[in-house]
C-alpha cells in the first residue's frame, strides 16, 4: 500500500486563536448557536471571527436540501429552538460584532418553511442596534427593517455576487422558436404548485426545469416541459442554453402569494444571480424586491401574472432582446468579480468613518 501523500503546508490554513476569536467561540458555544462558518467548515472562520465578524445560522444545523457546494449537514431537522431568536440577539450584543449576517438552513419540513422563526428573530431587531452598520439585500428590505424599529445606518447590497470559474458561451437567436424559459430550484407540487397549472397559458414558450422533486405524473401536457434534473451550479452555468430565467414562487400562476410572496418582496433570491451568470435575461414577478433592479438595468421583464407571459414574450423584438443580453453580460462581469459585495463593504466602512 502506497504511503499517504501529505498535502503541502501552503494548502493548509490555521484557524488561529486570538483573544477576539476565542471570546466569539465561547459566546457561540455557550448560547448553543449555529453558524454557517462552522457548519460549512469555512477556512476563513479564524480570520473573520478574529476580526469580529460572524454569520449566524438559525433554524438548526440540519438542512432539508443537499446543495453540492455546501458542507452543512443534510437530513431530517430537529424541532425549532424557541429560544434561538433571543440567544442570537443576546450574542450580537455580547460579541460587539462589527458586522452581523443571519442566514438559515432550509426547512422544507415546516408548513411555513421557517418564516415565523425568521420573524421572531427579526423581532429582536432592537438588539441589532449594537451593530454600527447593517448591509441589507435591497432597498425594500431597508424599508422593512426601519418599520420594525431598526435605527442604525444601512447599506444596500443590491444583488448577490456569484463567484464561479464557469463561463456560459451559449447563444440563443431571439427569433428562435420555441422560446426557452428555465427555472432552477425545488420542483415539488408542495413547493411550486404553479408549475402544474401552466398547461392553459403556455403556447409561445417551453419550460426547462432544473432541480429535484418534479412530479411529472401531475403534468397534463408533458410536451411543454423538459425536465433536466439536478445539475451542479457550476455545470449549469456552462451548459444551459435558453432565452430567459424565471423568478416565480408559490402555488398560483396569477401572483406569488403566501410565504413565498413575502419572501420575494424583501429578499434577493440567489437564482437571479445564477441566471445572470448563465447570461439569461430575467422574467420576474413585478412586486419582487429585485424587480426594480431588473427594470432599471434593462436585463429582463417584470410581470404581474404568468398568464400574460405568452403575449409579452411574443412582443419582444430581436433588438430589445439583444439589448437585454448585452446588459446582462455587463452585470455578469460585476457579480463574477465580487463587485457588489466589495462596494457594499466600502460604503459601510465610509459610514463608520463618519460616526
Amino acid at each position: 500500500m502506497k504511503d499517504r501523500v501529505r498535502k503541502p503546508e501552503w494548502l493548509k490554513i490555521s484557524i488561529g486563536a486570538n483573544e477576539r476569536y476565542t471570546e466569539t467561540k465561547r459566546i457561540v458555544d455557550s448560547h448553543c448557536l449555529h453558524t454557517i462558518c462552522s457548519s460549512g467548515r469555512c477556512p476563513n472562520m479564524g480570520e473573520c471571527w478574529g476580526k469580529g465578524t460572524a454569520t449566524f445560522m438559525i433554524g438548526g444545523d440540519i438542512c432539508t436540501r443537499c446543495c453540492k457546494f455546501c458542507n452543512t449537514q443534510t437530513g431530517r431537522p430537529l424541532p425549532l429552538d424557541p429560544n434561538e431568536p433571543t440567544h442570537v440577539a443576546e450574542s450580537i450584543a455580547l460579541m460587539k460584532l462589527s458586522h452581523v449576517v443571519i442566514t438559515s438552513v432550509d426547512r422544507d419540513d415546516l408548513p411555513d418553511l421557517g418564516a415565523a422563526h425568521w420573524v421572531r428573530t427579526i423581532q429582536e431587531i432592537k438588539r441589532l442596534n449594537h451593530s454600527d452598520v447593517l448591509i441589507v439585500h435591497n432597498d425594500k428590505m431597508e424599508i422593512w427593517l426601519k418599520e420594525q424599529g431598526y435605527t442604525k445606518p444601512m447599506v444596500c447590497l443590491e444583488i448577490f455576487d456569484y463567484l464561479s470559474p464557469s463561463v456560459n458561451n451559449n447563444t440563443q437567436e431571439p427569433n428562435q422558436k420555441p422560446i426557452k424559459v428555465i427555472y432552477a430550484g425545488a420542483l415539488t407540487y408542495k413547493k411550486n404548485r404553479y408549475l402544474y397549472s401552466l398547461n392553459d397559458v403556455m403556447s409561445k414558450w417551453q419550460f426547462e426545469l432544473y432541480g429535484g422533486g418534479f412530479e411529472e405524473a401531475k403534468i397534463e401536457d408533458k410536451t411543454l416541459f423538459k425536465f433536466k434534473g439536478f445539475v451542479p451550479s457550476d455545470q449549469l452555468i456552462e451548459q444551459v442554453s435558453a432565452h430567459f430565467g424565471l423568478i416565480w414562487e408559490g402555488d398560483s400562476i396569477h401572483t406569488c402569494s403566501g410565504d413565498f410572496g413575502i419572501y420575494l418582496r424583501i429578499n434577493n433570491p440567489h437564482k437571479v444571480s445564477l441566471y445572470i451568470r448563465c447570461n439569461l435575461p430575467i422574467i420576474i414577478w413585478k412586486e419582487a424586491a429585485l424587480a426594480s433592479f431588473v427594470a432599471e438595468n434593462k436585463i429582463g421583464v417584470c410581470i404581474d401574472s404568468l398568464e400574460e407571459l405568452d403575449s409579452i414574450l411574443s412582443s419582444i423584438s430581436a433588438e430589445s432582446y439583444n439589448e437585454m443580453v448585452r446588459n446582462i453580460k455587463e452585470i455578469n462581469k460585476k457579480i463574477a468579480s465580487g463587485y457588489y459585495c466589495k462596494r457594499a463593504v466600502e460604503n459601510a466602512e465610509s459610514l463608520l468613518q463618519l460616526t
